[in-house]
């Protein structure tokens, strides 16, 4: 699954990237479909983020935007195929308990999410649990992390994700 936080191209952009030819479910707040591209704050987002204000003349460069509010604007955006309103949406993905809350703030559809974790460090950056080297990076970046706690809570959180890791590893 894949899902849009808000429509700004940095964040849009890539979907068919991801998506590929496999179809995935697209999730995003109502808002992103309901709306078009908008400037915010006074007119300002978009001309000072992505240019899309600016006469031809002045357009340089995107920045992270890829011409965002021109036509055509290069990109691979994909429409969502799934929406929700309203603050929250409990779902599950691929059996990993997911909340999507709506939070505007950059834009009027942003969206953030928390995940439910079903072990210690489903939240920080997946591995494969064969690669015996990033897990041993992993382990030591969340121990450093955890050391670093004044929460005793926090840094059991590390410590405990890091002895997670490495707890079937062969000695080196």
């Amino acid at each position: 699954a894949i899902i849009y936080t808000h429509l700004h191209p940095d964040h849009t952009g890539g979907g068919g990237v991801f998506a590929g030819n496999d179809g995935p479910e697209i999730l995003a707040h109502r808002l992103l479909v309901d709306r078009v591209p908008d400037v915010g704050r006074n007119g300002r987002d978009g001309g000072d983020q992505f240019g899309s204000t600016l006469p031809d003349a002045l357009f340089i460069n995107a920045g992270t935007g890829l011409e965002f509010g021109r036509h055509p604007a290069p990109s691979a955006y994909v429409a969502p195929t799934r929406t929700f309103s309203g603050d929250r949406l409990d779902l599950t993905i691929a059996g990993v308990r997911l909340q999507l809350f709506h939070t505007p703030g950059e834009t009027r559809e942003n969206v953030a999410d928390f995940q439910w974790a079903a072990e210690p460090t489903d939240y920080v950056l997946a591995i494969d649990d064969g690669n015996v080297e990033a897990r041993r990076l992993k382990a030591a970046a969340l121990g450093e992390l955890g050391e670093r706690q004044i929460s005793a809570i926090a840094r059991n959180y590390y410590l405990s994700a890091a002895q997670y890791l490495l707890r079937d590893l062969p000695a080196r």
